[in-house]
């Protein structure tokens, strides 16, 4: 069994608009060639949950 390395595109303008809101170098790269564009999208408070009653 081999492993494969998949390598995505990473958009700069995504990586450095959110290393620009404070995201780390590395991590704003990652998240940006996941499809994370703003660091909005990664803010985990409570507020940001959906609440129970609701379903997918």
């Amino acid at each position: 069994m081999s492993l494969q390395i998949l390598t995505r595109d990473v958009p700069p303008r995504t990586a450095w608009t959110l290393e620009q809101a404070g995201v780390h170098p590395l991590l704003s790269r990652l998240f940006a060639a996941r499809g994370i564009q703003s660091a909005e999208e990664l803010d985990d408070g409570l507020a940001k949950l959906l609440p129970p009653q609701s379903r997918l």
